[in-house]
């Protein structure tokens, strides 16, 4: 389950529905004439709160967005650029240096994958 859905599951249980039959996602149970059960579309829902829930999904992704830019440029500047000073004959300070640009660009690249 990633952040937008638990946000969304914690909306449903602090705004429900205000129709008893509804099931929160714009569908509920209603009776025709001879008192048979049959999908109907929830008007509140398909009024109010899906649009509320689009709304607020919209909102947390470019949030999440812009946060993840506002990490890469942090991240971005903490990269070094070549070794300073002498490196010794087996070149540890350079190689400690890729290693951590390495490591840096591994952390850049799970910023893009959601969490689940």
């Amino acid at each position: 389950m990633t952040y937008t859905e638990k946000i969304l599951a914690e909306y449903d249980k602090k705004f429900p529905c205000i129709e008893t039959e509804c099931d929160n996602n714009g569908s509920m149970v209603g009776y025709d004439r001879e008192g048979d059960a049959e999908q109907q579309q929830c008007q509140h829902c398909f009024e109010r709160r899906l649009p509320q829930k689009a709304f607020l999904t919209e909102s947390i992704a470019q949030a999440i967005a812009e946060e993840r830019a506002r990490v890469r440029g942090v991240v971005e500047g903490k990269k070094v650029e070549g070794a300073t000073g002498e490196a010794s004959r087996f070149n540890f300070e350079k190689d400690w240096y890729v290693g951590y640009n390495q490591a840096l660009d591994d952390l850049l690249s799970s910023l893009d994958k959601p969490k689940e």
